[in-house]
């Protein structure tokens, strides 16, 4: 696909599936609690800083939570419209996103969760430290992530911007300190990772 194909499948993508991601996501991960308890996380990374968040504050709570429930929809749908658009397995890109528009069938989903329980700890804890022993099937999930990674940044910029104009007309300013930065980026590492091993699940399968 060129490069602007790609732009548009992806963007295709988004539109149709981003918005309910949660009818088509593995009941076995509960993406959507992970979110809600961003503003735990945020505080607890920050503690002690002078950039400190609140997490007893609703209005920074909520926002935080909201700008975590849209990186995490866009990362892991623009993860996976990556996967299947560099798939030379398929002629039809289309047909290959597809299949993640929906529940996965029994095998896949208990595929998925044994990878979860199994290789998702590891690949996330890489990150932190190049020396931590993966197996094969982490290291694959690793090069998934590099293959979508570049393209998620490049959404996930676009949503900084969202949030920030969003910011400027609302309040005048900046509504989330930057304390919260990490944990969005952290959560949008690991919605491509759980990208990675819907992939997995799905080949595994077929």
């Amino acid at each position: 696909m060129t490069t602007s194909a790609l732009l548009h499948f992806i963007e295709h993508a988004l539109e149709q599936q981003a918005p309910r991601l949660e009818d088509s996501f593995p009941h076995c991960f509960a993406w959507q609690r992970l979110c809600e308890d961003a503003p735990a996380m945020a505080e607890q990374a920050s503690a002690g800083s002078e950039d400190a968040f609140d997490a007893t504050d609703s209005i920074l709570a909520h926002r935080l939570q909201d700008e975590a429930d849209a990186m995490f929809r866009t990362a892991h749908t623009v993860g996976l419209a990556v996967m299947c658009a560099a798939d030379d397995r398929t002629a039809d890109p289309e047909d290959a996103m597809e299949r993640f528009d929906r529940q996965p069938e029994d095998e896949v989903e208990e595929y998925f969760e044994q990878l979860v329980l199994e290789v998702l700890g590891p690949a996330e804890a890489f990150f932190a430290d190049p020396e931590v022993v993966l197996d094969e099937r982490a290291v694959e999930v690793h090069r998934l992530h590099a293959l979508a990674w570049p393209h998620v940044a490049e959404y996930i910029a676009r949503l900084d911007v969202l949030f920030e104009a969003l910011d400027e007309e609302e309040e005048g300013k900046a509504l989330l300190p930057e304390s919260a930065h990490g944990v969005l980026m952290a959560l949008a590492r690991v919605a491509v990772l759980l990208a990675a091993l819907r992939w997995m699940a799905e080949g595994h399968s077929g």
